[in-house]
């Protein structure tokens, strides 16, 4: 008989209320340090991007001068997706969630995986065609099934059949990894492997920060966290089923997206990037990351005037300068971008917004804003992504 896990959410002295309290210590330590990793990395991929154009307009760059600085811009990208899984555990980092066909995901894990892959287990998939939409961040997705897959990879000791499964299922009174009830419309996910299973006594503390049931040295202990982290930040359900020699399955609940569309990928939206002749007030305590974002703009044709705090910002909309967009960081020491935003809308200025940020406190958050948040700018951003945003939101 398969074991479940089926603790009861929060209650007093239970696994669910641990776990819970690790989580929120583990979320304000790695918020924070992703917030500080965010400004750094952000201001080393401007400066790279600087240089990369500078010496490519110029005429002067060899070619291996440009693959340097190609390797060294890879680089910081990396960096950024290793923090943007920090920043997940926070519960507080940018999430971008859109309808999406999670089969395109599911379907190629070969890829995501790359070397991490183990030739000896053999991957099969069960696909329902015509899944329905979902809304997520499919890049947290990729990251959350990635994890599940590494996480097997290792109850099989490297050897195995891992069987990967989505369909559509109207649930009826069904429980989740907390006990509480999951009905309505839903897409399910199921990683299953056939591994050593878990023990009965380990089922509940699965998801805690820093727990594994494997060898020493097998892994970090905050896979599941973060799988369990992104599930509940999208309002999902898990179950965990597992019998000991035989294996398990983890079954993602993901609730049917309003609407049939499905959006299509980034990729094929991106127009060229233009500029323009706006005048944009830049609002960002990082002076590094205010100047080259200055820099940028002005290089392309905008009027550019940059401060560094929220009240430095007040200060000069309330000379009556013309300022068409405000482009603010979100977390200041001072003052928020939230706090600006506000102002901006009680002093009914003209000024478009657009937010940026790695980190902030979503829990604090007025759903008056929520907007904003839809569509804001993660940190650490490029100069195409940059200038994109900005055009998009002045022409909208």
């Amino acid at each position: 008989m398969a074991v479940k896990s089926r603790e009861t959410e929060k209650k007093p002295g239970s696994n669910a209320e641990s776990r819970s309290m690790k989580m929120d210590v583990i979320a304000q330590l790695s918020g924070g340090i992703a917030h500080e990793f965010n400004n750094i990395l952000g201001i080393a991929l401007g400066n790279v991007e600087m240089l990369e154009h500078s010496l490519a307009e110029g005429g002067k760059a060899t070619d291996k001068q440009l693959l340097y600085l190609e390797k060294a811009k890879k680089a910081v990208l990396r960096g950024a997706e290793l923090n943007k899984s920090m920043a997940a555990l926070s519960r507080q980092a940018p999430q971008t969630y859109k309808p999406i066909n999670i089969n395109t995901t599911v379907g190629h894990l070969d890829a995501f995986l790359g070397g991490a892959r183990m030739p000896m287990i053999k991957i099969h998939y069960d696909l329902e065609e015509d899944l329905w939409p979902v809304r997520l961040d499919i890049g947290e997705f990729e990251d959350a099934m990635i994890n599940l897959v590494l996480n097997a990879q290792e109850a099989m000791d490297g050897a195995g059949n891992l069987i990967i499964r989505s369909r559509n299922e109207a649930v009826i009174n069904q429980t989740n990894e907390s006990g509480n009830p999951i009905n309505g419309d839903h897409v399910i996910v199921e990683i299953a492997d056939s591994g050593r299973g878990i023990e009965a006594a380990d089922v509940p503390r699965l998801f805690e920060p820093f727990f594994s049931n494997g060898s020493v040295g097998s892994g970090t202990g905050l896979g599941l966290t973060m799988v369990y982290a992104f599930v509940k930040r999208c309002k999902g359900h898990m179950q965990v089923d597992t019998v000991r020699g035989e294996g398990t399955t983890f079954r993602l609940f993901f609730a049917r997206a309003k609407g049939t569309g499905v959006e299509a990928d980034n990729e094929q939206e991106k127009t060229t990037v233009t500029g323009g002749d706006e005048t944009i007030l830049v609002v960002d305590d990082e002076m590094e990351m205010a100047d080259y974002a200055s820099a940028v703009l002005e290089h392309h044709g905008y009027k550019v005037v940059s401060v560094n705090n929220v009240e430095g910002a007040k200060q000069y909309l309330a000379r009556g300068e013309g300022v068409d967009l405000i482009f603010s960081d979100i977390v200041m020491p001072n003052g928020s971008g939230f706090e600006l935003a506000k102002y901006v809308e009680q002093q009914q200025l003209p000024s478009k917004l657009l937010l940026t940020s790695g980190y902030y406190d979503a829990k604090a958050l007025s759903p008056a804003y929520q907007v904003l948040t839809d569509n804001m700018l993660a940190k650490p951003y490029d100069r195409e992504t940059l200038l994109r945003k900005v055009r998009e939101i002045l022409d909208s």
